[in-house]
């Protein structure tokens, strides 16, 4: 893989949105990872478009008592497309928080102060014919070089997740994956474009990555929980796929009129799993090293 610069640049997509309810600081009960016996499964496939279908992920998952809820999804574009990366948040959600982000040990997760991470292995092959063994490193190294900034205070580790087929946005899709999550962050793979236009109309033909955010809510009353006080939502897990529209390659530029770069899209998509805003695109310099900027660095208070 060909070293490159990484410049990130903050930008300008940055919407509050201020909702009926407030949040509750009872964490309530830890999320099984696997589905259980008996486990009913969501119906799917669920059509609309954006904050709609986001709604209705949340509809069904209200109705099952779950202890989560769908925030918000994150996506990034190919900038001959005329499209711009955005957010898309669950509008009838009620998030009276101005942000999210992961609570160091949260007893709903593992009780430690890392994030974890895995790469699903079933949805592993990119248009391009890039396999698991080209992809998974390229990710990797998105992840490490988050991992190695010096005002990161929170350590990344990587999870092994085994053969199973990973993604609960995709199982709510129809498209594979499972009713539970293994790792904080998800690279949940490379999918069909017809999933991305599910969330978005024609989405399949301009959204390169996206990244979904769900967070931990009280059942009773289906608040975000803040259990750290600190007026952010309380991340559950995050997931992140890719489109396989796009020509994937591991030693391109970010992309070019034909290809689109593996690592520095999950560079940008990983840091929204890591709780950074919609912080614009992602540049090749030509200067032969790898960096980010330091200013959107993840951090938190040591505790």
């Amino acid at each position: 893989m060909k070293p490159a610069i990484f410049r990130i640049f903050a930008a300008a997509i940055a919407c509050i949105f201020v909702l009926a309810s407030c949040a509750t600081d009872d964490p309530g009960v830890t999320e099984p990872t696997s589905a259980p016996p008996g486990h009913q499964v969501l119906q799917k496939p669920i059509k609309g478009s954006g904050s709609e279908v986001l709604a209705a992920f949340n509809a069904q998952l209200a109705t099952q008592g779950k202890h989560f809820r769908v925030l918000m999804m994150e996506y990034i574009t190919a900038p001959a497309s005329g499209q711009f990366g955005t957010t898309i948040i669950a509008k009838n959600f009620g998030n009276k928080q101005l942000t999210e982000h992961w609570v160091p040990y949260d007893p709903n997760r593992r009780g430690d102060r890392d994030i974890t991470y895995a790469v699903d292995k079933i949805d592993g092959v990119a248009n391009g014919g890039l396999l698991l063994a080209q992809l998974e490193p390229a990710i990797d190294n998105a992840m490490s070089t988050w991992n190695n900034q010096s005002c990161s205070t929170i350590p990344i580790v990587k999870v092994d997740v085994g053969g199973d087929d990973q993604g609960f946005v995709q199982y709510l899709m129809g498209y594979g994956g499972s009713p539970g999550w293994l790792a904080d962050i998800t690279h949940a793979g490379w999918l069909p474009e017809t999933f991305f236009d599910l969330i978005v109309p024609s989405g399949g033909t301009f959204i390169i990555g996206a990244t979904f955010t769900f967070i931990w809510v009280d059942v009773a009353t289906g608040d975000p929980t803040d259990m750290d006080r600190n007026g952010k939502d309380d991340v559950a897990f995050r997931e992140i796929y890719y489109n396989n529209h796009f020509v994937w390659s591991v030693d391109t530029p970010a992309w070019t009129d034909s290809e689109i770069d593996v690592e520095s899209i999950a560079l940008h998509e990983s840091g929204h799993g890591l709780s950074q805003a919609h912080f614009g695109m992602v540049f090749f310099d030509g200067m032969g090293q790898r960096t980010t900027r330091c200013s959107i660095c993840i951090s938190h208070p040591a505790q």
